[in-house]
């Protein structure tokens, strides 16, 4: 009986597969903000595409007539370009690093060491530089959901919005 539990569960949990389930916003007043996500977070209004992290730009005009709204959607933007500008220095390290594999065509064994040593910190650094990135985004969208919320309970979800103050 334990042998054939053991053949038919991998079977059975293979067919257990996550599902991917969204729900569109159903009832949304005239400048509510509504959060979607396809890969990555995308902000509508109205229906209309507003904004997408993790750069979330225009997200700061579109909340601007409310302060709090405007300061996180500032530090959701500010912390974005972060995470753009480290995600291409470490992606651009982690490649020039590949470069100290040259050092196995040299003869002399103190270069050789020298340069995959050079080749090790550089990698190193873009590893580093990866995990900022991935900070900065989650601190982004932290931000930009926050600055949605914020919004909504001040402005949006009464009907309002920024374009008509």
């Amino acid at each position: 009986m334990k042998w054939l539990l053991l053949l038919v569960s991998p079977v059975w949990l293979g067919a257990c597969q996550p599902a991917l389930t969204m729900y569109p916003a159903q009832v949304l007043a005239r400048g509510e903000l509504a959060l979607e996500y396809d890969g990555r977070f995308e902000m509508t209004a109205a229906g209309k595409h507003v904004t997408r992290g993790p750069r979330w730009n225009g997200l700061r005009e579109f909340v601007a007539c409310s302060e709090r709204a405007r300061v996180l959607a500032e530090r959701a933007e500010a912390d974005g370009k972060r995470a753009f500008g480290t995600s291409i220095a470490g992606g651009i390290l982690g490649v020039v690093s590949l470069g100290a594999l040259g050092a196995f065509a040299s003869p002399d064994p103190n270069l050789r060491l020298a340069i995959l040593g050079s080749g090790v910190a550089v990698a190193a650094l873009a590893t580093v530089l990866g995990g900022l990135s991935h900070r900065f985004k989650n601190y982004s969208n932290g931000a930009a959901i926050d600055a949605m919320n914020v919004y909504n309970d001040e402005i949006g979800a009464w009907g309002g919005d920024c374009a008509q103050r």
